[in-house]
């Protein structure tokens, strides 16, 4: 699994949007032999998860495991709806998730981190497809850096794509590493940098936003399935 990550300002975000919403028209007729991308790191979550429950085909209440990894000790609490039956581990933590839906997340009692909590979101967009009942022992991993942290904390919201590398084109020397990640500008579009990598699995969005008082129950969640997980051996098995 590689990572590939931008970061931006609010008000970024709303100029960038703004030019991809001028370009879409000028650029949409120029080649048809180019590649079109209509999502990009400003559209709303949920929509690119959702967009992908329609093409990929996976087995009906199929969930795929998410391995969330803090710098150092945490809690990761995990979010279906409302804030009434979450699922709260210890970092690293792992649940399974559902194609085509975005969950609310709460980091908390970090490492170095005190008082600190924040509420990231995922959104899985494509499923692994491991040997039938190693579901668990082969979870997207989702690593969260001091850096990440630091850049949200200051007003900034940091976007990444988790994706797979094909297994031909990976490199070898690169395996020990833990969850590199490419850093591409705002100004790029990460989905696009993605998917001419590899193949994009899951979003994260981490930004400083917190629920308010009578917060509206959709910030954490529409009900999707959630269920919690083992965390994988450290030693995993060769996927066939």
């Amino acid at each position: 699994m590689r990572t590939i990550q931008c970061s931006t300002t609010w008000f970024t975000r709303l100029v960038t949007a703004t030019g991809f919403l001028i370009t879409l028209g000028c650029l949409l007729p120029a080649n048809a032999q180019q590649r079109y991308y209509p999502l990009d790191q400003t559209t709303p979550p949920g929509v690119y998860g959702k967009w992908s429950g329609y093409q990929v085909p996976v087995r009906p209440q199929a969930l795929q495991p998410v391995k969330i990894e803090l710098p150092g000790t945490g809690q990761v609490t995990f979010f279906s709806h409302a804030r009434s039956k979450p699922l709260v581990a210890a970092a690293p933590a792992q649940a399974a998730i559902a194609l085509g839906h975005s969950y609310r997340l709460q980091i908390s009692n970090i490492q170095d981190y005190p008082g600190v909590e924040l509420y990231p979101t995922i959104e899985l967009v494509d499923v692994l497809h491991p040997p039938a009942g190693q579901e668990d022992q082969f979870p997207i991993p989702v690593t969260i850096t001091e850096e990440e942290i630091d850049q949200a904390l200051s007003g900034r919201l940091v976007t990444k794509v988790v994706y797979l590398e094909p297994a031909a084109e990976a490199n070898p020397l690169l395996l020990n590493r833990k969850n590199p990640t490419l850093i591409v500008s705002p100004q790029e579009n990460v989905i696009k940098e993605a998917d001419l990598r590899g193949r994009p699995m899951l979003i994260l969005r981490l930004g400083s936003r917190t629920p308010v008082i009578n917060e509206n129950p959709a910030f954490f969640g529409n009900g999707a399935p959630l269920s919690p997980t083992a965390l994988p051996p450290t030693a995993l098995p060769r996927m066939r």
